[in-house]
């Protein structure tokens, strides 16, 4: 005799509602959608149903639309909120949750998330600056150059040489984006404007084009002077606007801050887009091809090591039991 669990008709019913395992998925990135949806893929296989992959132009709309909404949508879905790291962990950013929210404008929701860092199970900061830190990845690198090269792995390996890059890379890299978070944590502070004029220190920072800092044909650091030039608009800008404040001191609390966190490895501080941009130079180089920046950010994104995200699918794997056990 077969015997099995069997189901009232209304059992029957709510059974689809008890195993159903959708989400809702915010990001970021405008127009990367697929992007998202492809890591996604990978990441989570087929355990859960992604409902909506929502873009939403920028960390501060993800973490207003979380305000509005909270953990779950109209419908009881399941929401995610995804956003870059940054440099917030490292710039005493005030840490709140949502109930401490008692606003309601759309200027309540820019103040409220401005500066801070929102805990909450449901908003997900990277650990690395952001997404694209992950794609930088020696085993997708070398399976891309394979099909380029017709090496053995063996071969590969050596002129790839992928951690003597990245290790050179990052130290060469480091002091120009301990200067993007001071920029970024003077910001914060002190606004930016400065007796009714644009601050001195209202600078760009990560946004700006990497290549006067880095070489446009090696990937590694230039031999202009950009940096220091940078650093001396800083210390200009200072002197005028805030003499007591020495540069040099609060770059050193941002590296305890940043130490305090990830060790003495710099890698998470750098902008994962920066990183690319830089291997992709390097492997253009040595190749001796003229890769194209699209195809090679595509490959990288099929092929990276995505266990280096098995945090976001173990948070991912709490919320929705914990939503599934509250229905």
């Amino acid at each position: 005799m077969n015997v099995g669990l069997s189901y009232s008709d209304e059992g029957l019913r709510n059974r689809g509602i008890f195993y159903r395992q959708d989400i809702n998925i915010y990001v970021e990135d405008t127009g990367k959608e697929y992007i998202y949806e492809e890591i996604f893929k990978r990441l989570l296989k087929n355990e859960y149903r992604i409902e909506t992959m929502l873009p939403l132009g920028g960390k501060e709309n993800v973490l207003k639309e979380y305000l509005r909404q909270g953990d779950l949508d109209e419908r009881g879905t399941q929401n995610l909120f995804l956003v870059d790291g940054d440099f917030d962990r490292y710039i005493d950013y005030e840490v709140v949750r949502r109930e401490h929210f008692s606003g309601g404008t759309e200027t309540d929701l820019k103040e409220f998330v401005s500066g801070k860092i929102i805990e909450s199970d449901s908003v997900i900061y990277l650990k690395t600056y952001n997404i694209e830190s992950y794609f930088v990845d020696e085993t997708a690198s070398s399976k891309f150059i394979k099909g380029i090269l017709h090496k053995t792995d063996g071969e590969l390996s050596s002129i790839l040489n992928f951690e003597d890059w990245r290790s050179r890379i990052v130290d060469e890299s480091k002091d120009l984006f301990l200067l993007y978070c001071f920029l970024i944590k003077y910001r914060n502070l002190y606004g930016s404007i400065y007796n009714g004029a644009t601050s001195r220190l209202s600078i760009p920072t990560v946004d700006r084009s990497p290549f006067p800092f880095l070489d446009s044909r090696t990937g590694f650091k230039s031999d202009s002077t950009e940096y220091d030039n940078l650093k001396k608009d800083v210390l200009d800008g200072l002197s005028v606007e805030n003499p007591e404040i020495n540069l040099d001191e609060e770059l050193k609390k941002i590296k305890i801050a940043y130490e305090n966190i990830n060790g003495n490895d710099y890698y998470n501080l750098i902008c994962g887009k920066f990183l690319l941009k830089s291997l992709h130079k390097y492997l253009k180089t040595i190749c001796g091809k003229d890769i194209k920046l699209p195809q090679l950010e595509w490959n990288l994104i099929c092929d990276f090591d995505i266990n280096k995200l098995d945090y976001l699918k173990e948070r991912i794997n709490r919320i929705m039991t914990n939503h599934s056990a509250s229905e």
